[in-house]
């Protein structure tokens, strides 16, 4: 589910959203001066009950074979988004630089 506007209000994952993204420069930031988003996880989705998710359920090579979805469970998404971005586009994220 994307929100643009007023997510706090609408709260998708009470409504069965399991991914929501929010855009920072829409309403967080509020004046247009902020670019990025948030991109929030509920944990109840099983990636690998689907079968369709084989980044997630199968063994990654930049990391020696891990299965995120045995390792990781119902955070899953939210780890595999963080080191894979990591690997693939070789950046490291600096909160507060």
């Amino acid at each position: 589910m994307d929100i643009k506007r007023k997510g706090y209000l609408i709260r998708p994952i009470n409504l069965g959203a399991n991914i929501v993204v929010h855009s920072a420069t829409k309403w967080i930031g509020g004046h247009g001066t902020t670019i990025g988003g948030v991109v929030i996880n509920s944990g109840k989705f099983n990636w690998a009950h689907s079968g369709k998710f084989p980044l997630f359920t199968s063994p990654s090579e930049g990391y020696h074979g891990l299965i995120f979805h045995d390792t990781f469970g119902a955070v899953t998404f939210a780890i595999s988004i963080e080191l894979q971005l990591q690997y693939y586009w070789q950046c490291c994220y600096q909160p507060g630089l």
